[in-house]
């Protein structure tokens, strides 16, 4: 049973880092890929305004009063010298913001399919990880069905003990050493009883904590990164170091009690 018990909370916490980590890692990608749209978007807006720059020299040297007679060829070849350079910078111009649109289109693509790869991952695990929490659940709840059992023996226990310890005047050694290991036994349960209570709390709240960020993902479609990735994924992993360590210790009183119940079984 104390083995069970064990396994289903550890189970929670492995689960829960995964979780965890699958959603930091996803949120990290979508970050990265909207630095990359972004960037494309500042290059754009800066090439169109390099062309825009570019059309109003080409008009200004266009509308230019014409030269004197005298110079009127070396302002022409000068004049047809300055329009081809701008209309070469033009098209390098129009050239570049094509690329630029078709890179901008191809991140879009990229960071479209990549939400939708994550999200497609993240209802994957949560549908996972919901199976088994409601797996432990039912597990949990079967414990606590053996732990009301299984003090109710050592209660009876006690009342054997105590007719025993009445009825037979001899071996009193041996009677008072059985009820030494009785009430160490019963101490040991009223000390794994806030470990158990706390492990129980933080198993419901992380259920919670990872259903709000469930609806979180639904609501936002992966559009703020942020929120997987800061305080409330630093709750759940504090959430789950602190069960550990009280599993720790639930473990060291598990052992004690082994113990003693061996040697409960010998008298």
């Amino acid at each position: 049973m104390r083995r069970l018990q064990i396994a289903v909370v550890s189970g929670l916490g492995l689960a829960l880092v995964a979780a965890a980590g699958i959603i930091l890692r996803q949120s990290r990608r979508l970050a990265e890929a909207r630095q990359q749209r972004d960037a494309a978007r500042q290059s754009l807006r800066e090439s169109q305004e390099a062309l825009r720059q570019s059309e109003l020299r080409i008009a200004a040297s266009l509308e230019g009063r014409p030269a004197p007679e005298t110079d009127g060829k070396s302002a022409i070849v000068k004049r047809d010298a300055t329009i081809k350079q701008l209309t070469d910078e033009l098209n390098t111009t129009k050239t570049g913001i094509t690329k630029l649109q078709e890179a901008l289109s191809a991140s879009k693509t990229e960071n479209e399919q990549a939400l939708e790869t994550s999200n497609q991952r993240f209802q994957e695990m949560k549908n996972d990880l919901q199976g088994r929490l409601d797996k432990m659940q039912h597990q949990l709840s079967s414990m606590q069905t053996e732990i009301q059992s299984s003090r109710q023996h050592i209660a009876d226990l006690q009342k054997e003990n105590d007719r025993l310890s009445a009825s037979n005047n001899e071996g009193s050694a041996r009677m008072s050493e059985r009820e030494h290991i009785l009430l160490s036994l019963q101490d040991l349960d009223r000390r794994r009883e806030p470990y158990l209570t706390s492990i129980a709390d933080r198993y419901r709240n992380l259920t919670n904590q990872f259903r709000t960020m469930s609806g979180m993902m639904t609501s936002n479609r992966g559009q703020d990164s942020n929120s997987f990735g800061g305080p409330a994924l630093d709750m759940i992993q504090n959430a789950i170091s602190l069960t550990e360590t009280d599993l720790q210790h639930l473990g060291e009183l598990n052992a004690k009690a082994y113990r003693l119940e061996k040697q409960l079984s010998k008298k």
